[in-house]
């Protein structure tokens, strides 16, 4: 990984940190050693476009007890009160804020930026060759990711 890319992965992380913080009440830690499929019965994935100024994607990656345990939190829900929906809305609101807090780190002040849609039934999610910056994280025993790409994303404003 070159200088760039851990820089860019230090503005993601710094990102997830504290939307998780902020919006879970959950304290999580990078370990980007940990493989993504260990201990998870359930994972779920949410994208969301980045268009402007520079295009690329972002891809969150959780585990649908790590989902249930922030939609508890967030809604005040006890397990049997939460409905799919109300996890699919909490996985794309957390990575809709993610996005936007990510954004505001690499983009200069008061420059605009729009994002799309976050969207939770995907295929092939982000295209294999293209390449990423990956950050992994675990929470309350839970292993998470967040993946993002887009050749004009991963370097705008990081190369100085």
């Amino acid at each position: 990984m070159n200088n760039i890319q851990k820089r860019f992965q230090e503005i993601m992380a710094s990102a997830v940190e504290e939307t998780f913080e902020n919006m879970a009440f959950l304290v999580i830690e990078q370990d980007n050693e940990k493989d993504m499929l260990i201990g998870e019965s359930e994972i779920l994935k949410a994208s969301v476009p980045i268009y402007e100024p520079h295009q690329g994607e972002l891809c969150l990656t959780l585990s649908k007890g790590l989902a249930t345990e922030i939609a508890k939190t967030l809604y005040l829900l006890e397990d049997s009160d939460i409905a799919e929906q109300i996890i699919t809305d909490v996985l794309k609101e957390i990575l809709n804020v993610i996005a936007g807090q990510m954004m505001m780190r690499i983009l200069p002040e008061d420059t605009t930026f729009t994002l799309g849609i976050p969207e939770t039934e995907i295929e092939g999610i982000m295209d294999p060759e293209a390449r990423t910056v990956e950050c992994r994280f675990t929470a309350d025993g839970h292993l998470f990711s967040i993946v993002a790409s887009g050749e004009n994303l991963l370097t705008f404003g990081l190369s100085g």
